[in-house]
């Protein structure tokens, strides 16, 4: 179950005018449904293809299907310091 969006953050909630971010704020909440939908079906179409009798490489269409193999391994990396960003659309 979803989590409600809060409709104020808290007592010291400070309310910005930024017509440039904002418009970029906008702009990116209509972009993120595309974005979701397309990971969805591109899973959708990657299971489709691993079911597929037909082992890569072949066309289908105007498509070229590849498929290349990675075996396991061990990654050992550092994670710097930073900033995380989290931006959420207020529930209207």
């Amino acid at each position: 179950m979803p989590t409600k969006k809060k409709a104020q953050i808290g007592m010291d909630e400070k309310i910005v005018s930024n017509s440039e971010l904002l418009a970029l704020l906008e702009e990116r909440e209509t972009l993120k449904e595309g974005a979701s939908r397309f990971r969805a079906k591109d899973k959708e179409a990657k299971d489709a293809i691993l079911k597929l009798d037909e082992e890569p490489p072949y066309r289908i269409g105007g498509f070229l299907i590849t498929k290349k193999n990675h075996n396991g391994r061990h990654v050992e990396f550092d994670i710097n310091s930073g900033t995380t960003i989290k931006i959420d659309k207020a529930e209207e």
